[in-house]
């Protein structure tokens, strides 16, 4: 026997399967790359730094260019000498200017090598450091002295000491060995380098040179 139907109630809307809400799988949010910012900040910094020292270099120092040309007739090596500031030490002038501070090798500061009728130029802050004698070494090993200014130093700096003046010509000439002194032995440890203590006996001695 069949079963009877049910009468349709229109009151009621249509049955539908429930259906599952879409799934969206959450987006990740891209992390920022802050260590790279960090480096560039740290590299930025850093390059900063370093033009500031370079710039300090190049633009705050006394610079002055002075030469030396060999008119001795005869290969020697030459070593510019001076007072350093505050009259306590006498040396090679130690503030020979390199290419940069950073990006270049220290200059050498002793025994220059020059031919005959060869000339060399440095560049030195005389702020720091007198320039008044050339040691020349002949090869030989005879070992001469060349005063520089002379007047002008035993005027200001020999007597009085502690400050320091730039060089009275930009172009010195090296003369015929004949003409000049024989180094004081107080003072033949400077082209090795060395700094000689100033005393009234050197002071005497570099007078009558």
């Amino acid at each position: 026997m069949a079963t009877p139907q049910q009468p349709h109630d229109s009151t009621q809307p249509p049955y539908v399967a429930a259906v599952p809400p879409p799934y969206y799988y959450p987006i990740k949010p891209k992390k920022k790359k802050t260590w790279i910012s960090v480096i560039v900040v740290i590299v930025l910094l850093a390059a900063s730094f370093v033009a500031l020292l370079e710039f300090s270099y190049f633009g705050l120092g006394f610079w002055t260019d002075v030469s030396f040309e060999n008119d001795s007739g005869e290969e020697i090596k030459i070593t510019p000498i001076g007072i350093v500031e505050g009259a306590e030490k006498i040396g090679p002038i130690f503030s020979i200017k390199k290419p940069s501070l950073f990006f270049s090798k220290p200059e050498k500061n002793t025994r220059f090598h020059l031919g005959v009728n060869d000339s060399i130029k440095i560049t030195y802050d005389w702020d720091d450091q007198n320039l008044q004698f050339v040691i020349i070494e002949y090869p030989d090993e005879d070992i001469r002295i060349l005063k520089l200014d002379g007047e002008m130093w035993e005027n200001i700096t020999y007597k009085e000491g502690g400050g320091c003046n730039p060089p009275d010509q930009d172009n010195y000439s090296i003369p015929p060995r004949s003409t000049l002194p024989p180094c004081p032995e107080i003072l033949k440890p400077t082209i090795n380098g060395e700094q000689v203590q100033v005393t009234d006996e050197l002071i005497s001695i570099l007078t009558q040179l």
